[in-house]
């Protein structure tokens, strides 16, 4: 029991870390989401979603080399923890950017659309470098844990990660006509603390008992 709570707990935090970082996807979501409609903001965090079960599958596949690398499992966790840090510190010190926000109409969405949607979803969250390490790294820090494990693990993760996502896309309609840049980039320094805040946590626990112990 204690085995499975550790599981979803931990697949939950994950989650919750990759749900809220800033990146190209998170912007685009809202992108689609206020020029067209809810349904494209959707079919894009399927897109996304399919990305990330494709990554979860494949850095489990490779079981072996994965076990090689659980015996460095403290320095990984203590890798993770300082690039999230960076991250966040260079997300609090990146100076504001001008970006257009003008969504006063939406557009009708064609079967087309809604593919082409659903291919940026997908293309730009596999080709974000990022996504292979985050999944990878965790994969390869629970490569000893049992099949149990890991599915409660990668199903929390995800389940979380997707309804974050689809609650974005339900809020973009409503946070429309606030979202000027300083807003933008007020959600930009908030995430990025959060990144910190996530990083300091991961550190301190990979340095006292190790992480996900």
């Amino acid at each position: 029991m204690a085995s499975i709570d550790s599981a979803m707990l931990n697949g939950l935090l994950f989650g919750l870390f990759l749900a809220i970082s800033v990146g190209p996807t998170l912007f685009a979501l809202i992108k689609y989401s206020l020029h067209y409609s809810y349904k494209a903001g959707i079919a894009f965090v399927i897109g996304v979603s399919v990305s990330d079960i494709i990554y979860v599958v494949i850095a489990n596949a490779a079981t072996s080399i994965l076990l090689v690398l659980k015996t460095y499992e403290k320095p990984l966790a203590i890798a993770l923890s300082l690039l999230v840090i960076g991250a966040g510190i260079l997300g609090l010190l990146s100076k504001k950017k001008s970006i257009a926000v003008d969504f006063t109409e939406q557009n009708s969405m064609s079967k087309t659309d809604t593919v082409k949607i659903f291919a940026s979803g997908f293309l730009i969250n596999t080709l974000n470098p990022a996504v292979a390490i985050n999944w990878l790294g965790a994969a390869a820090v629970i490569a000893n844990k049992n099949l149990s494990y890991k599915l409660i693990f990668f199903t929390s993760c995800l389940g979380l990660i997707i309804s974050i996502d689809l609650l974005k896309v339900l809020l973009a309609g409503k946070i429309k006509s606030k979202l000027t840049p300083v807003m933008v980039d007020k959600i930009q320094k908030i995430s990025s603390l959060i990144l910190l805040l996530i990083g300091l946590g991961i550190l301190i626990v990979s340095l006292t008992g190790g992480f996900f112990s």
